[in-house]
C-alpha cells in the first residue's frame, strides 16, 4: 500500500498531483477529504473533481477544526489523502440518522463489517450525533478496530458535515471498511490531560446533557472555577477545560459542545447522574515531553500509512507548538488527518469516545518492520514557539504540583 497526501487548491493542481504520482483509478483506492469549509457547494465541487478523475475510488470525508498534513497544521485548507491498497478491498457507506444514534452505529456496522474486516474508519457529524451512543452500535465488532471521529466547523458549533460520493449530511455518518485478514492495524492515543481542583458529583444528567454538578447548574460550576467570562463563551472558549472521569479503567474527558438556556451544558459524550468528575487542563509538560516516546510503542509494528484524528482542544491549547507532537510520527510514514470534536478509539473490550486526545491509526499490508531510531525534531521551531512551549510546561508543572499538595493536605485533614 502507498499513501499520497496533498493540499487541494483546484482541479488542475489535483490532476497534476494524480498524474505525477501515477495514482491509478481502482476500487482499492481510498480517498479521505478533510475540509475546512462547512459549505455544501464547496464540498460538492471538490467531490465532483475527485470522483470525476477517479470514478472507481471510495471517498469519505469530514469538515474540521484544522487539517493535518505531515507535521504541518493549518486551518482554512483542504487536505486530500489517497491510499492505494494492493491486497485490501474496501466498502464505503453513508447514511442519515433516522432515529437514535446507537441504531445509526448499528446500521453502519451491519452494512460495513464483513468476516475479513480488520478496521473501519468512520466520521459522524459533530453537533447532532452523540458519538458515544454511535460507537455502542459497533460494540459486537470485537475484532475490528474502529477509528475516526466527529466532524468540526472551526469552533462555530453551527453545522458540521460528513460525506461520501453519494451523500453529504449534517446529521449522519460515513465510513469505510478495510477488508483483509492480513492487514496490519495499529492504534494508539496520547492524552496527557490532568485533573485539577476538588472532586465533584454530577447530580443531574441525561445522556450527554449535564444539568447540575454538586446541585449547581453546570454553567454556574464553570463560572465558579473559570470565571464568568469563560462560562459565558462556552463552548467557543473553555473547551480546554473538560470534565474528567474514569471509564473502563481509562481516564477520559468530556468536552462541552453547547450551552443551553437553562444553565445546562451539552458534552461530546455521555455523563451519568452520580459520576465523580473533576475539571481538567492540558498538561503541556507531559504532551511535549511524551511526543518522542510515542515511537517506542510502535517498534514491533510494520507501518506504511498513518492517520491522525486529534481533538480540537489540543490544537487550540498548544497553538503553534502542536506540530511538535505530530512531527515524530512523520519519521515513520506519510501522515495526515484532522482535528475533531471527539475521537474514536478501540480496546479489546470496548469502543470508546475520547475528547482532548490525539488518536493514531497506522496501517500496513507488508510484514517488514523498519528500524526506527527517534531523531530530534526537524520541524523549524521559532523562538516564539519555544518560549510558548516552555511557558506552558512551567504553568502545567505548577498547576500539577499545587494540585498534588492540595490533595495531600486534604488527605491529612481526613486522618486527623
Amino acid at each position: 500500500m502507498k499513501t499520497f497526501n496533498t493540499y487541494y487548491k483546484d482541479a488542475e493542481q489535483f490532476r497534476l498531483f494524480v498524474e505525477t504520482n501515477a495514482i491509478k483509478d481502482t476500487p482499492q483506492l481510498l480517498v479521505q477529504i478533510f475540509c475546512a469549509f462547512s459549505d455544501v457547494e464547496i464540498i460538492q465541487a471538490i467531490m465532483n473533481v475527485v470522483s470525476g478523475m477517479l470514478p472507481s475510488c471510495h471517498i469519505i470525508g469530514a469538515t474540521t477544526d484544522g487539517e493535518i498534513l505531515g507535521a504541518n497544521v493549518h486551518i482554512h485548507t483542504v487536505v486530500i489523502s489517497l491510499t492505494l491498497f494492493e491486497h485490501t478491498t474496501l466498502q464505503s457507506y453513508g447514511m442519515e440518522r433516522q432515529s437514535d444514534c446507537k441504531q445509526l452505529g448499528n446500521a453502519m456496522a451491519q452494512t460495513l463489517i464483513q468476516e475479513d474486516t480488520r478496521a473501519v474508519i468512520t466520521f459522524v457529524d459533530g453537533i447532532s450525533t452523540n458519538g458515544e451512543e454511535y460507537l455502542e452500535g459497533f460494540a459486537l465488532a470485537h475484532n475490528v478496530t474502529v477509528a475516526g471521529g466527529l466532524a468540526g466547523d472551526l469552533s462555530k458549533f453551527g453545522k458540521t458535515y460528513v460525506f461520501t460520493k453519494e451523500l453529504i449530511t449534517c446529521n449522519g455518518a460515513v465510513g469505510v471498511a478495510l477488508n483483509n485478514p492480513t492487514l496490519h492495524v495499529y492504534s494508539d492515543y496520547n492524552f496527557n490531560w490532568s485533573s485539577i481542583g476538588k472532586e465533584m458529583t454530577i447530580t443531574h444528567a441525561e445522556k450527554n446533557r449535564v444539568y447540575t454538578i454538586d446541585h449547581k447548574t453546570a454553567i454556574e460550576t464553570y463560572a465558579n472555577y473559570l470565571g464568568d467570562e469563560v462560562a459565558a463563551m462556552i463552548p467557543n472558549i473553555g473547551i480546554e477545560f473538560p470534565l474528567m472521569l474514569s471509564r473502563n479503567g481509562i481516564s477520559v474527558a468530556r468536552a462541552a459542545v453547547a450551552k443551553n438556556s437553562d444553565g445546562s451544558i451539552t458534552f461530546a459524550g455521555n455523563l451519568k447522574t452520580g459520576d465523580k468528575v473533576r475539571l481538567g487542563f492540558g498538561n503541556a509538560e507531559l504532551i511535549l515531553n511524551d511526543a518522542m516516546k510515542s515511537l517506542e510503542r510502535v517498534d514491533a509494528n510494520p507501518i506504511e500509512s498513518i492517520f491522525i484524528y486529534a481533538c480540537m482542544a489540543r490544537r487550540r491549547f498548544l497553538q503553534e507548538a502542536i506540530g511538535l507532537e505530530i512531527e515524530p510520527w512523520t519519521q515513520i510514514a506519510p501522515v495526515c488527518g484532522f482535528f475533531t470534536y471527539g475521537e474514536f478509539f478501540s480496546t479489546p473490550t470496548a469502543k470508546l469516545l475520547f475528547n482532548q486526545t490525539m488518536t493514531i491509526l497506522a496501517l500496513s499490508e507488508g510484514g517488514s518492520v523498519m528500524s526506527r531510531k527517534p531523531i530530534p525534531c526537524t520541524k523549524p521551531i521559532s523562538r516564539q514557539m519555544v518560549d510558548f512551549a516552555n511557558t506552558c510546561k512551567a504553568l502545567s508543572h505548577f498547576i500539577n504540583k499545587t494540585t498534588e499538595e492540595l490533595v495531600e493536605s486534604n488527605e491529612k485533614l481526613k486522618d486527623t
